[in-house]
């Protein structure tokens, strides 16, 4: 099964205690959160989430990082993706209310999204 393998390396790089950098595939302004294969994955292997804005202008780049998100042992099943959810969903919120241009980048990676069929 090929589309798999890059789930499997994903988990292989994140239990070899190495990094895996993304961007969050299930949240835009006025969509909400909703619980992610990512989210799965780092719930999974307990991985720390490191919230991250990356800004480019045409004289610099800019990286916020914010605190670390760290996933306890506790959270488990269902209830603590719903858990994860919120709360990098709350990270997210935060994060376009200081800039509402970042979340555009995610409207536009949907690509059967609906409003974007109505705007042609």
């Amino acid at each position: 099964m090929a589309s798999m393998q890059g789930v499997k390396q994903i988990m292989d790089l994140l239990a070899h205690g190495d990094v895996f950098c993304t961007y969050p595939d299930f949240a835009y302004l006025g969509r909400g959160a909703l619980p992610s294969a990512m989210l799965s994955i780092a719930m999974k292997t307990r991985a720390v989430l490191l919230p991250a804005q990356c800004r480019l202008t045409v004289d610099q780049i800019s990286i916020e990082i914010d605190e670390p998100l760290a996933i306890d042992a506790g959270v488990k099943g269902a209830e603590g993706l719903r858990s994860l959810t919120d709360a990098v969903g709350g990270i997210l919120k935060q994060q376009i209310s200081v800039n509402p241009s970042a979340s555009l980048l995610l409207n536009s990676l949907v690509a059967a999204s609906p409003k974007m069929a109505q705007s042609k």
